[in-house]
């Protein structure tokens, strides 16, 4: 496992993150989220996104909205 197959920036849209969990070949469950500043500013899952989206987030909003 490569830990930074498990990235992924707070300004990603929801849309690239989606693709990026469920093209990922070991199917990620988990992507980890950090900052500018290459902070570990939290973590987000495709149910995450689901939540989000089904209150009315964008897929073209950046992960940091939900």
């Amino acid at each position: 496992m490569n830990l930074s197959d498990h990235i992924i920036r707070e300004n990603t849209t929801l849309f690239d993150a989606l693709k990026r969990i469920n093209d990922h070949p070991s199917n990620i469950l988990v992507l980890f989220v950090i900052n500018d500043n290459n902070k570990l500013v939290g973590s987000i899952t495709d149910g995450d996104i689901r939540r989000g989206i089904i209150k009315g987030v964008a897929l073209d909003n950046e992960i940091s909205s939900i």
